[in-house]
């Protein structure tokens, strides 16, 4: 079956980590490898990724048996250095340059673990459609097997800096928040955070959305008990991914950097997780867009959720 099906997928709702931070150096990695998929096929497997937020990594995958006949994919990372293991997201397809498969290969999620025994990067996938497109995906496995490649990879960059602090109890997928001591420079910095220019407060709830076209390509989010500090609990999820969980609301404002890329679509949830001594329960949000801020309040009964959604200007 022709591979030219993935034209048809919608883009995926997940992370998009596609921006490096502008206070550290990018480094950039390169793996050769090849994925087999049930059946016996095989084609060779190429990432170009870079250095993202904290432990996230970002660049370009290239599926093919013959470059000249190749399929570019967008792809986003996540590495864990001590364990030495690596997630690996398709978001995307770029391009199909007429190549074929008997299987139905759709966007590769894979998490690979590194064997120091035998030298190789290893996992097994899963191929998946994007948004509401269903198919029969095929399975198979994912190996790299470049030593020189691989040390690069797993190797801390020289001139790394701490990885930013991580939200409050986040799960293992969850985007870093902005660290205290520095931000990236086209952000408002702490002095200069009362400067931005406040739109009108929006409530929202569930049912009730807010829609935000944005112009930067990171979302400073702080969220915090603007009232009567009663122990409101909230969770946070950035297109799916829990961010922040069971955090208790407090006078002092909690930080969430959230990388965009694109003009894909970014959804921001707010559940309620109680409704503290005073009902319901109630967040007050400050959105950041460079030197504009938006203004919310959510607020909802427990288990309930209130959605704000980006979409980057174009």
């Amino acid at each position: 079956m022709k591979f030219n099906m993935l034209s048809k997928l919608n883009l995926l709702l997940c992370l998009l980590l596609s921006s490096s931070l502008l206070y550290a150096q990018s480094h950039h990695y390169h793996l050769q490898g090849y994925i087999g998929i049930q059946g016996g096929e095989s084609f060779n497997y190429r990432l170009e990724l870079k250095d993202s937020v904290g432990q996230w990594l970002s660049g370009y995958s290239y599926t093919y048996t013959n470059k000249h006949n190749d399929v570019k994919s967008s792809v986003v990372g996540k590495i864990d250095r001590e364990a030495k293991s690596l997630q690996i997201s398709e978001l995307h397809i770029l391009y199909n340059n007429h190549f074929e498969s008997k299987a139905i290969i759709c966007l590769v999620n894979a998490v690979l673990e590194y064997d120091e025994h035998t030298g190789k990067l290893y996992g097994s996938l899963r191929s998946q459609t994007a948004g509401h497109y269903h198919a029969e995906c095929a399975k198979g496995s994912l190996s790299f097997l470049n030593k020189d490649e691989l040390v690069n990879l797993f190797s801390p960059p020289k001139d790394s800096i701490p990885n930013p602090t991580l939200a409050a109890t986040p799960t293992t997928t969850s985007p870093p928040i902005v660290s205290k001591k520095k931000q990236p420079a086209h952000l408002p910095q702490k002095d200069k955070v009362k400067e931005a220019k406040v739109e009108a407060v929006a409530k929202i709830t569930e049912g009730k959305d807010k829609v935000y076209y944005w112009n930067n390509d990171r979302i400073l989010l702080q969220i915090f008990d603007g009232t009567t500090v009663d122990n409101d609990i909230v969770s946070v999820y950035y297109n799916g991914e829990k961010v922040l969980n069971n955090y208790s609301l407090r006078k002092e404002k909690k930080e969430l950097l959230l990388p965009i890329g694109g003009n894909e679509l970014n959804i921001i949830s707010i559940e309620a997780n109680n409704e503290g001594g005073d009902p319901p329960n109630t967040a007050n949000i400050l959105l950041f867009d460079g030197d504009i801020s938006y203004e919310i309040i959510a607020h909802n009964k427990t288990g309930r959720r209130a959605v704000i959604r980006i979409k980057r200007k174009p």
